[in-house]
């Protein structure tokens, strides 16, 4: 349905940088992987929550461990994830799942977790860091894309420092794609699933995280040099001290291009890739008139992706 291509290296990682695969990888979301997407966050009620109302759950279930120069990490287990999961989803909701999607679903939040449990953490085998798991798990809330932005980086701005550092901004696109490459890995055979859980177990899983990391690096690339070109013009210095406001800024005035797997935070842009929506259908359906339209790029196998002029205008008020 969609595909992602991260070719190449990334415009800001040095030769040395171990991370910065310079292949040609991609991420590829397919009819299924939707699928199952939208059967996940309906059957679940995760469509109906809020990225704040999950991530105030989830830090029930983490430690604070404090690093050098004083920042401070949330760290969730693997065995404190399947707590909270059970919290989120309403006993009510889980009664009514069959057999087939509770080992589905099951099978699902184990992996979206392993895709989260990366090599290039200095965390335990089993854990991960809780709000970078938070921020890919907004792919699954309620809201729309400029909303779950937003909600994002206060999460990852766990000091209110009110912005993020270049770490910061890598772990915030980090995390999104280490999710989408999650949902590429979703199926309806529960065999498939069990074994794509053990692939993410073994000691080649690194390999297929290529992706991931190589698309951060030069997402951030890119914004790193448009930024730096607007403070030097506004002669600011300011290069590692980004707001929300600034990447708002530039994903707005061509940043989409660069990065346009962002317009799939929105579950209902998400899967209206095939005619479906995280929410029952209006009466009447919204027409979006050519005058509502703000601007479209293409993605793979002929489809494209919308912004809409209330997007931007959202971005704007935030």
């Amino acid at each position: 349905v969609v595909s992602f291509d991260f070719s190449g290296s990334s415009p800001s990682s040095p030769p040395s940088d171990p991370t910065a695969d310079r292949g040609s990888f991609h991420i590829n979301i397919s009819e299924e992987n939707l699928l199952m997407l939208s059967n996940l966050v309906r059957r679940t009620g995760l469509a109906q929550l809020s990225p704040q109302e999950v991530d105030i759950a989830m830090m029930k279930y983490t430690r604070r461990e404090r690093r050098k120069h004083g920042e401070d990490l949330f760290v969730i287990s693997r065995d404190q994830f399947g707590k909270f999961i059970r919290e989120i989803i309403p006993r009510e909701a889980s009664k009514q799942f069959d057999r087939t999607e509770s080992e589905n679903f099951s099978n699902y939040f184990t992996n979206f977790f392993t895709c989260f449990d990366y090599n290039w953490s200095d965390l335990k085998k089993d854990e991960v860091n809780a709000k970078e798991l938070m921020v890919g798990f907004s792919f699954l809330c309620a809201g729309n894309k400029s909303a779950k932005l937003a909600a994002a980086f206060d999460i990852l701005d766990v000091a209110n420092n009110g912005y993020l550092t270049q770490k910061g901004l890598m772990q915030y696109l980090r995390s999104y794609l280490t999710m989408l490459a999650g949902i590429s890995l979703l199926s309806s055979t529960k065999k498939i699933t069990t074994q794509i859980r053990k692939r993410l177990l073994s000691p080649r899983r690194h390999d297929a995280f290529l992706a991931v990391q190589n698309g951060a690096h030069w997402t951030l690339g890119h914004f790193l040099r448009a930024f730096e070109v607007e403070m030097q013009q506004e002669g600011m210095k300011r290069n590692n001290a980004v707001t929300f406001e600034d990447f708002a800024k530039w994903y707005t005035e061509g940043g989409y291009v660069v990065a346009p797997w962002l317009e799939l935070l929105d579950l209902n842009k998400f899967l209206s890739l095939i005619g479906e929506s995280s929410r029952p259908s209006p009466r009447h359906a919204y027409d979006k008139t050519i005058a509502d339209i703000l601007f479209t790029f293409p993605l793979a196998n002929n489809q494209s992706l919308v912004v809409l002029r209330e997007d931007a205008k959202y971005v704007c008020s935030v």
